[in-house]
């Protein structure tokens, strides 16, 4: 992924990953699959859970997904 196409969100949710320690494929999966407002969201649960394992991190991200797509039907 070429950082240089990133938003500054995707580059402050990334960073926010790496500190949780996320593998780098997670992390890619997250920015690609979430839509920007559900980034933000990701990073502000990120920013108030700082005791967050990379798992809840995974679990968080997808129950984000899940309420997008139930949003959009």
């Amino acid at each position: 992924m070429n950082t240089t196409e990133l938003t500054k969100v995707q580059k402050m949710l990334l960073y926010g990953l790496k500190l949780f320690k996320v593998t780098k494929e997670d992390a890619v999966a997250i920015v690609a699959f979430l839509e920007e407002d559900d980034q933000i969201l990701l990073i502000h649960y990120m920013k108030t859970q700082p005791n967050a394992t990379p798992q809840d991190i995974l679990n968080e991200s997808g129950r984000l997904l899940k309420q997008r797509k139930r949003l959009t039907k």
